[in-house]
This record gives C-alpha cells, sequence and structure tokens, in this order.
C-alpha cells in the first residue's frame, strides 16, 4: 500500500530538500580527506590518522 512505503536519499541534495526527501547527510569533504589519507603513506611516507565521520539523517516528509 502506498502509505506503507518511504522513501529515502543518500546525498542531501538540493533535490531532496525541495521536494521533502528524507535523506541521509554524508560528509563528502571528510571522505575525501580520508582517501588522501590513506593514499598519503605511499606518497609522501609516514601513517596519517583517519578523521572520524559523522553520518546524519534528515528526517523530512517521505518518512
Amino acid at each position: 500500500m502506498p502509505q506503507d512505503l518511504a522513501i529515502v536519499g543518500f546525498d542531501n541534495s538540493e533535490l531532496s530538500r525541495t521536494l521533502g526527501i528524507t535523506t541521509i547527510w554524508n560528509p563528502i569533504v571528510g571522505q575525501a580527506e580520508n582517501a588522501f589519507l590513506l593514499l598519503a603513506p605511499a606518497l609522501l611516507g609516514g601513517d596519517m590518522e583517519l578523521q572520524p565521520l559523522s553520518f546524519q539523517l534528515i528526517e523530512r516528509e517521505t518518512t
């Protein structure tokens, strides 16, 4: 039944805000920084500490 359906996005885009879609906010910049930190030892030598990432559910009309 339609009332049993929930839609959840994954990127908190402008479209999800406009349409009222529940979404997951994920820290893209933090993910990119961690990707660099994973590659850095091979490029620069030495280990680098990854930063913890925090994901958040942003509830809107679709849940």
